[in-house]
This record gives structure tokens, sequence and C-alpha cells, in this order.
């Protein structure tokens, strides 16, 4: 997929894909549940410093992923935050 796309193009350095499944596979086997919910990317961390930051514990802002309204004001009027945080009910509690 990524050879069709023009940013990937002379692009000659990939990442190891032992790196993706070692991660996947640390997941799996519950080394990394501390990091629920963070992006993690294979190739750019190491696994051990991802086990000693699952262990360690992160931030309830490190690394997430959020969803953002495209348009500010449907953020407030449907439940985010003035700062355009999509924030469900189930996961922040209510409002």
């Amino acid at each position: 997929m990524t050879l069709s796309m023009r940013a990937c193009e002379g692009r000659t350095g990939w990442t190891d894909p032992a790196q993706s499944v070692a991660i996947a596979r640390a997941f799996a086997d519950g080394l990394l549940d501390g990091l629920s919910g963070c992006q993690v990317r294979a190739g750019s961390d190491d696994l051990a410093d991802l086990v000693a930051r699952s262990r360690r514990g992160v931030g309830p802002d490190e690394r997430r992923l959020r969803r953002t309204d495209f348009d500010a004001r449907a953020s407030t009027r449907n439940g985010g935050g003035i700062d355009g945080l999509h924030r469900p009910a189930s996961l922040w509690g209510r409002r």
C-alpha cells in the first residue's frame, strides 16, 4: 500500500515487521496493559521502554488520540468541552 503513496517515493528504510509483531504480542500477553488507549509505534518505540512505561503508568494525556469535531461550536453542543475534545460520559463522568 505505501509503495503507491507519493510520500513514500524513493523510501528504502522500512520498519522490520518483527517489531510490530513483538509489540502486538506484548499487548496480547498483558505486558502493555498500562498503555491501553495509548499510541505506540513500532520502529520508534523500544519494547523494553514500553514495558517499563506500562508498569509505571502514564498520565491521562500522554500519547492519547482524541476525536475532535470539525466545528468547535458543534463540540460544545455535543457534550465536548470548550477545548473541542469529545468526552464520552462513560469514560469521563457525567457533566
